[in-house]
C-alpha cells in the first residue's frame, strides 16, 4: 500500500508500465518499499528497477514524482519533495539508471535548484526530446528575485531548463537569458510533452505556452491560450455602482473587468490573489464604492475606490492591525 506520484507506459510497448510508489512507510509497510516500479505485464506483476541513489531519495515520504517515457526504452525521471532532488535517466527500460543532477543559478552568493518557492509536491514537469533523446526538460515553481536575476529575469516567471545525458551535470536555462528575447511562460509547471513540430508544450497555472526550437537558446516562449478563459477564480466580488466584477485568482492575482458585461479583465495584483469584498454601502463618496483585495494570508492589501464609471480614484496600503473580538473588513472576528 502507498500513493501513486507517476504512472506512465511504454510508447510503442503498452504493456510496460512504470509507477512510483511512495509512503509505503506510512501505510503499514517499509520505507524500503518506496521506489521506481516496471510492470510487462500491464500491471499484473511489478518489479522495482530504481537504483541505489534513487531509492535513497525514495526512502522518505512525500515525495513528487514526474516520469517520461520515449522511443527506445528511455525514461525519465525527476524527484522532489519541496525542492527538485535529482533527475535520472534509463535508456533500457529501467536496467540502468544516469544521474543527471539538477540545474542551479547563483544569486549572488546563494545555490538556487528549480523550485526556489519550495513547491516541489506541486508543481513538476518532464519530457525527453524527440529528436534528440539525450535532452531532458524539466520545469519548477517560480524564478527567484532579486530582479532582474542571474537569468535575467525581471518577474517571478517560469522556471525551466534543459540537461545533455551526453554530458551529465550540464543544464542550460529555457528562460530568459536562454532564450532569442528574454521570454518565459507563467510560473508553477505542471506538465509537459514535446508536440509533432518538435516544439516543447508546457502547461502551468497561467494556461498553456509553447518553446519553439526547445533544443538551442534561437527559441522563444509563446501562449497558446487563444481564447480560453479558465482562470480558478476562488473568491468574487460585484461593484453594483459600476456595475462591475472583480475576483481573486489561484496564482493569476486580483483582477476586475474593464467594463460592464465586459470578458475582459484588468490585472489589478499579480502572483496569488486572495479574498475581495466590495464595499458600496458605506462609499467614499456619492457614485463611488470601496473596495479591498489581498494575496494570500492578506499580503499585499489594498483599499481602492472607484467611481461610476470604473475609474481607479485612489489606491492606499492600510495597515493590518488585529484587535480582539472586533470584526475586521471581512466580517470575521478575530480572538
Amino acid at each position: 500500500a502507498g500513493a501513486v506520484t507517476a504512472l506512465v507506459n511504454h510508447p510503442s510497448a503498452p504493456q510496460i508500465l512504470f509507477a512510483h510508489l511512495d509512503s509505503a512507510n506510512v501505510c503499514g509497510g517499509s520505507a524500503q518499499l518506496n521506489g521506481l516500479y516496471r510492470s510487462s505485464d500491464e500491471g499484473a506483476s511489478w518489479t522495482r528497477v530504481s537504483n541505489t541513489e534513487m531509492n535513497t531519495l525514495f526512502a522518505g515520504s512525500s515525495k513528487l514524482v514526474r516520469a517520461h517515457v520515449a522511443a527506445g526504452g528511455r525514461i525519465a525521471v525527476a524527484i522532489a519533495d519541496s525542492v527538485l532532488r535529482g533527475v535520472f535517466l534509463s535508456t533500457d527500460n529501467g536496467a540502468s539508471w544516469l544521474g543527471l543532477g539538477y540545474p542551479i543559478t547563483f544569486e549572488g552568493s546563494d545555490e538556487v535548484g528549480l523550485h526556489p518557492g519550495e513547491q516541489g509536491r506541486l508543481h513538476l514537469s518532464i519530457a525527453i526530446d524527440r529528436s534528440n533523446p539525450n535532452l531532458i526538460y524539466v520545469g519548477g515553481d517560480r524564478q527567484p528575485g532579486g530582479f532582474p536575476n542571474s537569468l535575467g529575469a525581471r518577474t517571478f516567471s517560469g522556471r525551466l531548463f534543459r540537461a545533455d545525458a551526453a554530458t551529465p551535470g550540464s543544464w542550460v536555462s529555457l528562460t530568459h537569458s536562454g532564450t532569442a528575447n528574454n521570454s518565459a511562460p507563467h510560473a508553477d509547471s505542471r506538465s509537459m510533452a514535446i508536440d509533432a513540430a518538435g516544439r516543447l508544450i508546457e502547461g502551468d497555472d497561467g494556461g498553456v505556452y509553447a518553446r519553439t526550437q526547445p533544443a538551442s537558446s534561437s527559441g522563444v516562449w509563446i501562449s497558446l491560450n487563444g481564447d480560453l478563459q479558465v482562470t480558478e477564480q476562488h473568491s468574487v466580488a460585484f461593484d453594483p455602482i459600476a456595475g462591475i466584477a472583480q475576483s481573486g485568482n489561484q496564482d493569476n492575482g486580483t483582477m476586475r473587468q474593464a467594463a460592464a458585461d465586459e470578458r475582459q479583465w484588468a490585472v489589478l495584483s499579480s502572483g496569488d490573489g486572495g479574498d475581495t469584498v466590495v464595499d458600496a454601502l458605506h462609499s467614499a463618496a456619492q457614485g463611488q464604492s470601496i473596495s479591498y483585495t489581498s494575496a494570500q494570508n492578506l499580503g499585499s492589501f489594498r483599499r481602492r475606490v472607484h467611481d461610476a464609471t470604473n475609474n481607479a480614484v485612489s489606491v492606499v496600503t492600510p495597515g493590518l492591525i488585529v484587535s480582539a473580538n472586533e470584526p475586521n473588513v471581512f466580517g470575521v472576528r478575530s480572538g
